[in-house]
């Protein structure tokens, strides 16, 4: 990968750390609501449980770009971490963040299921 498209994804990668971490620093779904109403404290509970799964969701992304950043710069973005084959730069920029390439995430993905 030349220097030029280093910089390209390295500026891929930090927008989209900005945007996600922006979306982290959320309200808070209790603030200015009354607790003492059943209904509304259980609609404030699901709300909340929602809001931490999207959190934890953005948090494993936020590492994953960490880990991409890090891959950039020791000089293996494009190189697939499970069999070292290059990864697609299509596929990099559709989601910088990836690190395997499309048969090695398949194979991962019909193991989960």
């Amino acid at each position: 990968m030349d220097p030029l498209q280093q910089d390209r994804f390295r500026k891929l990668l930090l927008e989209q750390r900005d945007r996600v971490t922006a979306s982290i620093d959320g309200d808070d779904p209790a603030e200015n609501q009354d607790l003492r109403d059943p209904e509304e404290l259980a609609t404030i509970i699901a709300r909340t449980e929602v809001n931490d799964r999207i959190v934890e969701d953005d948090l494993h992304l936020v590492q994953k770009i960490d880990l991409a950043l890090s891959r950039l710069e020791d000089g293996s973005y494009d190189q697939c971490a499970n069999c070292g084959g290059e990864i697609p730069i299509e596929r990099l920029l559709a989601k910088p963040s990836v690190s395997l390439c499309v048969p090695c995430q398949e194979a991962k993905d019909a193991e989960r299921r």
